[in-house]
């Protein structure tokens, strides 16, 4: 008889296949020299910070993010060149009467226009004609006023934009108010408050800025510390987050010389590889304190952890960065990149895994002895609880999933209607307390502060005359403007007399006229931006603007992340499968797939009915699953179990979510590749474990203890994110908080139940 949960014998398929050998003979190499490793290893890291901070450039723009092609995005672009003062920083002044209000834009236009340096095209009122008073731009009634102005931007503006200018703009504001308080009662009756996309992308910025140094600074102190109880001490955790600073550099490095540049989407993959690039180090520790625990010296320790659960972590590498390297394919760029970028920073933790961090241990561990790890890890007494009662345990799961997946959907009308929702309401992403969010919702159905608007270029005074007035005609628009409208009946000639603040905001330097076209109500949700944006665009399918990319340009992103999770899911089934599979059967599956995409292809093109890429994709990992079942069921059965803490720690996630009502939104939609990765990480862990050991099966100590501790320091990382006050980036955290929970819960419950009654069916 064969003690339950034992390790295969060392002549164990399951743990030594020539995968387990070459890693073996890896780390064995690097504790033969490890001076020498450190040493080449620092040099190269010294070397791609100096790569990095020569070669890589950042990206300050959201138009960054999107693919320059896009046609879309292409027109964005071409009404950018042409009117290079379409975006305003806006001034909003309410008082209790006309003249107040007019007072007091006479005052801060006064002083902004002596802000040259920083503050250009002013733009508050309109000399009157003929002896007439000027005319300000005010609302109907009078009582609100509009001051626009266009931030001069440098060079070196950074990813703050237009703070500079912004800056400047609230030191006028706060002068004007000081004066307006000290004359008495009249300035108590005005309010002066400032918004425009300008301020609202710069107070986003620097508002989840702070958030992220804050959080990031107690997840730095949350994770040593989980780390420390987890490994009882501080020199294996550091040795770690040491691992982790040479993966960060070689990371950027890699990126400056293939992509070049960070934007402001990618440049989130350091907190990626922060949260999920200790895993590997953690789980590849965490059996090499067993082993030590057992007697086993330190170098057999180092190059036997590799053998065994080395291949693990290889493949958990591979899927993870599938999970997010598919999302390269994307058409969205700022994902496309992002997923470039995380994919090869995960390969890089998992080979620094082996080449760095198992010679930082054989000096740190130079001197310990066997006594020295007489200690507990964690989930030791939870292994057998499961072992023993697994049936228990999957029924319960079971009622879980099913109360999860409940709350997702729901029976409407004859068909199921998902429930899940999306917000991709941008102000409601922002910090609640930020004035510029405070004023844009105040003004955002004022045809006149608003700040999302359509445009249309037209080639003749004549066009956009004509134009205009087929905008107007639409349900959804309240206002259309155009450079004749403020001199009604006058020629083109005469209306470039007009101010030049005024001119170049409707009439570009190429004899663009430009319609201004502004929504009857606020556009900032869904629904109304849809709607004016299928209107508008029935008369002129040409028409650009903020509200046009905001509403192209949120689709793409969203069905990006959705089809590089979904491609993911396929690829990553694939790799498990192959994994699962000895040589020749692995060959066979993947050529049956590769024949039946490549006969399906030929048709489409024989046929001329065009590519269809999803659909051959889907045939590829059909065809493999079919031709492994044939070969191997156990493949198959192995491929769904790993893949079923990502799947079913997504449902609970979502349910989660609707239980405590968090919608989706563009910035928590980076859960998908996340939560797939940590979920399939886990389960590979799981089932590598599984293999190999012999018997009714009964999770190894070390495996538990890296899934909790890999699992644990996740949630920590990304959990105090939740402390933020960017509602984007506190969405996120909780989100990435539940996933990962839901992940952990699903590996460490019925997983190993149901491998449990596997082994008691098959062994």
């Amino acid at each position: 008889m064969v003690e339950e949960g034992t390790t295969v014998p060392a002549d164990s398929k399951a743990g030594h296949g020539p995968l387990s050998s070459a890693l073996s003979a890896v780390v064995g190499v690097v504790v033969g020299v490890p001076r020498l490793t450190l040493l080449l290893s620092g040099t190269l890291a010294v070397g791609a910070v100096v790569v990095t901070l020569v070669l890589l450039e950042f990206q300050t723009s959201r138009s960054d993010l999107i693919d320059p092609d896009a046609e879309f995005h292409r027109r964005w672009l071409r009404y950018s060149a042409a009117f290079p003062d379409s975006s305003d920083l806006v001034v909003v002044v309410r008082g209790r009467d006309r003249v107040s209000v007019e007072v007091t834009l006479e005052k801060l236009g006064r002083r902004v226009v002596a802000h040259e340096d920083v503050l250009r095209s002013v733009l508050y009122r309109l000399e009157g004609r003929e002896g007439q008073r000027p005319r300000y731009f005010t609302s109907t009634d009078g009582r609100t006023g509009y001051l626009r102005a266009v931030p001069v931007l440098s060079e070196d503006a950074g990813f703050e934009g237009a703070a500079a200018a912004i800056g400047r703009m609230r030191r006028v504001i706060d002068e004007v108010l000081a004066e307006g308080q000290s004359s008495g009662e009249a300035g108590r009756r005005i309010e002066i408050g400032l918004t425009g996309i300008p301020v609202l992308e710069s107070d986003e910025m620097v508002r989840s800025q702070q958030d992220m140094i804050r959080a990031s600074l107690l997840a730095a102190v949350g994770v040593a510390w989980l780390m420390g109880i987890g490994f009882h001490g501080v020199r294996l955790p550091l040795v770690i987050l040491l691992g982790l600073g040479v993966s960060l550099a070689y990371s950027f490095a890699a990126t400056a010389l293939t992509i070049g540049h960070l934007n402001i989407l990618s440049v989130s993959f350091a907190v990626v590889l922060i949260g999920l690039g200790v895993d590997f180090s953690i789980h590849f520790l965490a059996r090499y304190v067993q082993l030590r625990q057992r007697g086993t010296g330190l170098v057999e320790g180092l190059v036997e952890s590799a053998g065994e659960v080395g291949p693990g972590i290889a493949t958990a590498a591979l899927t993870t960065a599938l999970a997010f390297g598919c999302a390269s394919l994307t058409e969205f760029r700022g994902v496309a990149e992002l997923g470039w970028i995380a994919g090869g920073g995960i390969m890089i933790c998992a080979v620094v895994t082996f080449a760095v961090v198992p010679a930082m241990v054989r000096l740190t561990d130079s001197r310990t002895v066997p006594v020295d790890f007489a200690v507990s890890l964690m989930g030791e007494h939870w292994r057998h609880r499961v072992s023993e009662s697994p049936r228990v345990f999957v029924s319960v799961s079971l009622a879980v999933l099913v109360l999860a997946g409940s709350s997702l959907v729901a029976w409407h009308e004859g068909r199921f209607e998902w429930l899940v929702r999306y917000d991709d309401n941008l102000l409601n992403l922002q910090a609640d307390d930020v004035e510029s969010v405070k004023v844009q919702r105040r003004v955002a159905t004022d045809p006149d502060g608003g700040a999302l608007f359509a445009v249309s270029l037209c080639a003749s005074l004549e066009e956009a005359e004509r134009m205009a007035e087929r905008m107007k005609s639409l349900p959804s628009v309240g206002r259309v403007t155009h450079l004749g409208s403020f001199l009604p009946g006058a020629d083109a000639n005469t209306l470039k007399q007009l101010p030049a603040a005024l001119v170049s905001r409707y009439l570009s330097a190429q004899d663009d006229w430009l319609v201004q076209v502004v929504p009857s109500e606020s556009i900032w949700d869904r629904e109304p931006l849809a709607r004016f944006v299928g209107e508008v665009r029935s008369v002129d399918p040409e028409v650009t603007g903020t509200p046009l990319q905001n509403h192209d340009a949120g689709r793409q992103i969203k069905r990006s992340y959705e089809m590089a999770a979904l491609v993911a899911v396929g690829a990553i089934a694939v790799v498990l499968l192959v994994s699962s599979l000895v040589r020749w059967q692995a060959l066979v599956v993947l050529s049956s797939g590769v024949l039946v995409v490549g006969v399906a292809v030929e048709m489409a093109a024989r046929d001329q009915l065009g590519a269809f890429p999803a659909l051959w994709a889907t045939a590829f990992v059909l065809t493999t699953l079919l031709a492994a079942l044939v070969l191997d069921w156990r493949a198959v059965r192995d491929t769904l179990l790993a893949l079923l803490p990502p799947l079913a720690g997504g449902v609970v996630m979502l349910g989660a979510m609707q239980w405590l009502k968090v919608p989706l939104n563009p910035a928590n939609l980076i859960v998908l590749p996340l939560v797939l990765g940590i979920g399939v990480d886990d389960g590979v862990h799981v089932l590598h474990d599984f293999r190999a050991r012999r018997g009714h099966y009964v999770m190894s100590s070390s495996t538990i203890h890296g899934v909790l501790l890999t699992s644990l320091t996740s949630m920590i990382g990304f959990g105090t994110l939740m402390i933020a006050s960017h509602r984007g980036l506190s969405s996120l955290g909780l989100v990435l908080l539940l996933g990962v929970g839901s992940c952990l819960m699903v590996a460490l419950v019925p997983l190993p139940a149901v491998l449990r009654l596997v082994s008691e069916v098959q062994r």
